[in-house]
């Protein structure tokens, strides 16, 4: 045993003793007041022997001297009866006296007894309070000692005490230390097994240790350098992680258009992706993933697109190979440069379909962020890739602009139906990539809609050298009118076509009826340029039609088209430029009458034009159709000016003609030779049969061609012009003698015969007023 357990036993034995000397004390005097109890007298009062004494007597107040407590003692007379004397009632009171002292004098020898007896207990229990408290001194005395003594062990337990805790201390950390040092392994171990959130957990529990238990430790004082690398380390791994699936995604998407819930091995990545989200989430890595997607997305959409342009534009020259004047060896732009329209439009779409199906596997996962947004306080998150998401789309746009304007040239020399299948193309990727990022892009549209703008003015100056050669060259003659011009002209009418194998080739161009201008339907000659005109017109309506961009600018190109056809043309054949580019000898009326007609086509045309044009165009756009209109009125100005031409050529012709008339006059008539010559009149001269045969001639000529109401105009204007100058002429005409007169008379009858035999008009009366008056009259 030691000391202290030694010193314990022995304050316990102490202790019990004390503890039997009170218990005995307590015995005694628990017996004294027993035997007090046992010698107690009856309590004095009005019980016992005393149960006779009135109650008053006892009554701290009792008064002889007070009537109530006299009476009370010795009773009230009853009634009926006399009081008693005074004798009785003083023994009465005596013999009460007597009795109380009695038993008050028994009381007090009792009350002795027990006082005596009482007292020699306390004696006896005093002398035992005496001994208890002499051991409890000699207790006390030990427990002091023992106190000391404990004291000095309780200082040694406290001692041994620190000791252990410290040992145990030091044991902790000793092993908190060995896990620290081991942590960097671990850490690895997680990061190469892909396992974040144990990397994360290691991480962080190891900086804990560090920041409390180990704190202070010089041993691992770099290890907080250590695990901030490892920090960094994490993020980058959860950053390649994401980008590895994002390209894996979108490579995989781009080989075939599937779906993001299509296949294993997109589900497994998608799979990846909400892990790398969670483990994101865990370690506070979110903010780093918008960064990586924008930088992955963008490289993997150039490297794609690349690729692509690449392995197609190789498949290409592969199969290319064996032409001569083909070099296999030149770069890629070259060859893209050199490809034919058909095969550079297949590069774009190839490129196209790649792109498309990346953006929508990149769209996928978007959404897969987005159905983890909430769990995760991602919403930030999804707003970023979603705008990275359309700036991908603008990058690719940008690329496939720049394949654009590698072949810009010879794009804008294609032919009109294959560039529409380009513009097409393109637009198709435009609107489908647009509905995939949900936002408008741009990088394509405008260089695309550079490019149609330069195609149009390109097409349209090929189309306008082309009809200034054909004008050039013109002769002005009716020509045919192809079988397929009637029908385009038909197709803007909306009505129905005849087959071509009806007929060759047709006469005439009908043109539908179109408002109140023209009621009916109307035919007309045209020349060969008018007819290429119609046909170079359907070009620009195929722009409106398919390339809806472009349709306020091929409007306004069509209306300078028509203008320049309509002044060359003036120049021409008024001006009668054809006469040295052409090589024709003159101008003749049946070359201005198909001129006219050609004209008068095209303005017949071209409301209807409108009319098509007007349901193709927007409200804002159809503004532009105010310069077909302009050209429309140009053309009829022109026809119209035509035809004053032919009026004013026969005019001079019948001028010319009565300039010798009164020549002619004075030798028939006034000479020797006419006065000689008496024979009978009845032949016209000379110059009234050119007239006339001037004005049959030209309805030969004019009546073919012209529609009877526009032949019928000319032919009042020429009958007005040449009815004034006979008339004139006539009235100038020196006839004195009646011969001559009668030659005159002869003349103008045979005039107003001729002119009233042609169906398109008539004289106004003045000449035949003047032939009666003048003439048959005075003859």
């Amino acid at each position: 045993m030691t000391v202290v357990e030694t010193y314990l036993a022995a304050v316990a034995g102490r202790v019990e003793a004390a503890h039997e000397l009170t218990v005995a004390a307590a015995a005694a005097d628990e017996a004294a007041s027993n035997s007090a109890v046992r010698d107690q007298a009856p309590v004095v009062g009005p019980h016992g022997a005393l149960a006779a004494v009135p109650a008053m007597f006892f009554d701290d107040r009792f008064s002889v001297a007070q009537t109530d407590a006299f009476l009370a003692a010795v009773g009230e007379p009853r009634a009926g009866k006399a009081r008693s004397s005074a004798v009785l009632e003083h023994e009465k009171l005596a013999y009460y006296v007597d009795m109380v002292e009695t038993e008050l004098t028994k009381a007090i020898a009792l009350k002795s007894r027990s006082f005596f007896s009482t007292l020699s207990t306390i004696r006896e229990l005093a002398a035992l309070v005496e001994a208890c408290n002499t051991k409890v001194a000699l207790v006390r005395s030990v427990l002091g000692d023992a106190s000391a003594q404990l004291r000095g062990s309780s200082l040694e337990v406290g001692a041994l005490r620190e000791q252990k805790l410290r040992a145990a201390d030091l044991q902790t950390r000793l092993e908190l230390l060995g896990e620290v040092q081991a942590a960097p392994e671990l850490i690895e171990a997680a990061l190469a097994d892909g396992d974040y959130v144990a990397a994360q957990d290691f991480i962080e529990s190891t900086r804990a240790v560090l920041g409390k238990e180990l704190k202070g430790v010089r041993a691992v004082a770099t290890m907080r350098f250590a695990l901030d690398g490892y920090a960094a380390q994490l993020e980058d791994a959860l950053g390649n992680e994401f980008a590895l699936l994002l390209r894996k995604t979108l490579v995989a998407a781009s080989s075939v258009s599937l779906p993001l819930s299509a296949g294993s091995d997109t589900e497994a990545q998608t799979r990846g992706v909400r892990v790398v989200l969670l483990s994101a989430s865990r370690v506070g890595a979110l903010a780093r993933l918008p960064v990586v997607w924008r930088d992955e997305l963008s490289a993997v959409l150039k490297m794609l697109v690349r690729s692509t342009v690449e392995s197609r534009v190789t498949a290409v020259v592969d199969a290319m190979g064996d032409r001569p004047d083909f070099d296999a060896s030149a770069s890629i732009l070259v060859h893209l440069k050199a490809l034919d329209a058909p095969d550079y439009v297949s590069v774009l779409d190839g490129v196209f379909e790649v792109a498309l199906n990346a953006l929508r596997a990149a769209h996928g996962l978007v959404n897969v962020v987005d159905g983890m947004a909430a769990e995760l306080g991602a919403e930030r998150l999804v707003e970023e890739m979603q705008t990275s998401l359309a700036d991908g789309a603008e990058l690719v746009h940008s690329r496939a602009a720049k394949l654009l304007a590698v072949r810009a040239q010879t794009n804008a020399k294609l032919d009109f139906q294959r560039f529409v299948v380009l513009i097409q193309t393109v637009v198709s990727f435009i609107v489908a990539s647009e509905v995939v990022v949900g936002r408008n892009c741009y990088g394509l549209r405008g260089p695309l809609l550079s490019q149609a703008k330069v195609f149009l003015s390109t097409l349209h100056d090929a189309k306008m050298t082309k009809l200034s050669i054909l004008l050039e060259n013109e002769l002005w003659s009716r020509v045919d009118v192809p079988v397929h011009i009637s029908h385009l002209v038909s197709s803007h009418d909306h009505k129905g076509t005849a087959s071509d194998n009806d007929v060759a080739a047709l006469d005439k161009l009908t043109l539908p009826a179109c408002g109140v201008t023209y009621p009916t339907p109307c035919a007309y000659h045209l020349t060969s340029s008018s007819v290429l005109l119609f046909d170079m017109m359907q070009d620009y309506v195929s722009c409106v039609e398919r390339l809806p961009a472009l349709a306020p600018d091929a409007v306004s190109r069509l209306g300078l088209l028509l203008k320049h056809f309509n002044s060359r043309s003036c120049q021409l054949v008024l001006g009668a430029g054809a006469m040295h580019t052409a090589g024709l000898k003159a101008i003749t009326a049946a070359h201005l009458a198909v001129a006219a007609q050609s004209l008068r086509a095209l303005a017949h045309f071209l409301p209807i034009l409108c009319e098509r044009l007007a349901q193709l165009l927007t409200q804002k756009q159809a503004a532009v159709l105010g310069v077909l209109t302009e050209a429309r009125q140009a053309l009829l100005d022109h026809a119209d000016e035509i035809n004053a031409k032919i009026v004013a050529i026969m005019t001079d012709r019948f001028y010319f003609f009565m300039q010798g008339v009164q020549g002619a006059y004075d030798e028939a008539f006034s000479g020797a030779a006419g006065r000689a010559n008496t024979g009978e009149i009845s032949a016209p001269m000379a110059y009234m049969r050119k007239m006339v045969k001037s004005i049959v001639v030209l309805r030969k000529v004019l009546a073919p061609l012209l529609p009877p109401d526009e032949l019928a105009d000319i032919y009042s204007k020429l009958l007005d012009a040449l009815e004034r100058l006979v008339v004139k002429g006539a009235a100038a005409l020196g006839t004195d003698t009646p011969r001559a007169r009668e030659q005159l008379r002869v003349d103008i009858a045979f005039l107003l015969a001729k002119v009233d035999a042609l169906p398109e008009g008539r004289f106004s009366g003045t000449l035949a007023t003047f032939y009666q008056r003048q003439l048959v009259r005075r003859s």
